[in-house]
């Protein structure tokens, strides 16, 4: 007893679309990885940058603008007026 193959057809599967659809993924995902990575680095300097740099620009203007604020107050004006005439007397 035997079986008679006729009408079998022989597949015509191939490893090069697989191949090259997984070489196209492993590329995709070197470049998302890559695209991530400089993305993350560029905010990272953005975000240093607002974090201490700005910030310290804005306390620093802040406090000079306080302290100009005080010494031109009308108390200390007083104040000195009143030193340098015991001084000068």
């Amino acid at each position: 007893m035997g079986f008679d193959l006729t009408g079998y057809e022989e597949d015509n599967m191939d490893v090069r679309p697989l191949a090259t659809y997984t070489i196209g993924a492993i590329i995709a995902l070197v470049i998302v990885i890559v695209g991530i990575y400089y993305y993350m680095f560029f905010m990272g300097e953005k975000y240093i940058q607002e974090l201490f740099l700005e910030r310290d620009t804005m306390q620093t203007l802040e406090y000079n603008k306080q302290k100009t604020e005080f010494l031109s107050s009308s108390k200390l004006e007083t104040g000195m007026a009143k030193a340098l005439e015991n001084y000068n007397e």
